[in-house]
């Protein structure tokens, strides 16, 4: 059932001093517990500095009240706290009401500090970001400050940090050679890279290990005493081998193609590969030229399979090391993975494993999103 009521917004208290926008719908302040706008602030301020504080006080006693329609003018002791807090604040504006109570959780430069700390480590616990902030800036206070996981927790929701599941990128990815790479990948045109290659023209190619512990799902629920346990299949089974191509082509079906075979890749096999796919997709003219995607693993470097790649009339770019995020090839996989863990009460085989691969991949619709998702157009 889903619940269309809206989302209560959540009341929070605003900080000490906090400035007041918006229309001035409110009864006149000469009669308590609202401030005057900062207009009237300006001018009772100039009034004072003009006429002095014994000059001020005749004009508020004797002239103002006797101006029909003119408000009743604050005291001289309020005018001379406007002046204090423009002195020391640079502003003389009306504050929000707090009740005088100082505003609850994590804000301002805490606040500042732990978005910069997520950023730079997003994987961080929640007692690292704790005890980050206490040596950052709890540690430096009058009174030492320590701010628990729920203030934690409730900052990280009010700033729009979400729990997902996170990745690693290897720190060669950032070299300066290898950033170069990438840059150069994204942006120089063919036979450098595949700035200038249409997405209707790709083919992603890359290979993917695969197992019956694959299928295996990670999570389940019992009671509080007792363990997650089924009878299933052992997890070190025997390796399979998925090889696999997409195309970005969006005209008709989407076109794939796979070779499932035990154990690793080795040049044999990929040039088998690399030869069902050149006989599938035809001879290389001007109105029918494909660019082959794939990284610089070894066995894809080979000059036998680049040479049966252009020979056949075709291209071949490599993408930017340590960078998978860049291929959409990795995604389907992913999902190929995910929609295994679906099906682990009907693979019972190394045989019922292979079909399922098979009937997964066939039924997947398109892989345009893939190659839109990860940038290509």
């Amino acid at each position: 059932m889903v619940n269309h009521r809206p989302q209560k917004r959540q009341k929070i208290r605003p900080a000490l001093q906090t400035p007041m926008h918006g229309p001035n719908n409110i009864p006149d302040p000469s009669l308590g517990g609202v401030g005057y706008d900062e207009t009237t602030r300006r001018l009772v301020v100039d009034f004072y500095n003009d006429l002095g504080r014994e000059g001020y006080r005749d004009l508020r006693d004797n002239a103002i009240p006797n101006i029909h329609g003119m408000p009743n003018f604050p005291a001289v002791s309020t005018v001379e706290r406007y002046i204090a807090r423009e002195n020391n604040l640079g502003r003389n504006v009306r504050m929000r009401h707090t009740g005088n109570k100082r505003k609850d959780g994590i804000h301002g430069l805490p606040l500042f500090l732990l978005s910069i700390y997520r950023r730079t480590y997003p994987k961080a616990t929640r007692y690292e970001c704790t005890a980050y902030l206490y040596r950052a800036y709890g540690s430096t206070l009058a009174l030492p400050r320590i701010y628990s996981l729920n203030e934690i927790t409730e900052a990280e929701n009010h700033i729009g940090l979400n729990r997902k599941k996170g990745s690693t990128t290897a720190n060669q990815a950032f070299t300066h050679r290898n950033l170069t790479r990438r840059l150069r990948y994204w942006t120089m045109n063919f036979p450098d890279r595949i700035a200038d290659i249409a997405r209707e023209d790709m083919i992603d190619l890359d290979e993917a290990g695969l197992s019956l512990g694959t299928a295996n799902r990670r999570y389940g629920k019992c009671s509080i005493s007792g363990r997650v346990r089924e009878r299933g299949n052992y997890g070190h089974g025997i390796n399979h081998t998925l090889k696999m191509a997409i195309s970005g082509s969006s005209n008709g079906i989407a076109r794939r193609w796979i070779r499932f075979d035990t154990g690793g890749t080795d040049v044999l096999s990929f040039i088998a590969f690399i030869r069902d796919i050149l006989r599938d997709i035809g001879q290389g003219t001007h109105g029918n030229r494909k660019c082959i995607i794939m990284d610089n693993l070894l066995v894809h470097t080979n000059a036998n399979i680049l040479g049966e790649i252009l020979a056949a009339g075709h291209r071949y770019v490599f993408r930017a090391p340590y960078y998978p995020v860049d291929g959409p090839i990795e995604y389907v996989f992913n999902t190929i993975e995910n929609a295994l863990a679906y099906r682990m009460h009907e693979i019972n085989t190394v045989g019922d494993f292979n079909t399922h691969v098979r009937a997964i991949v066939r039924q997947m619709p398109s892989f345009v999103n893939y190659f839109t998702n990860c940038g290509y157009r």
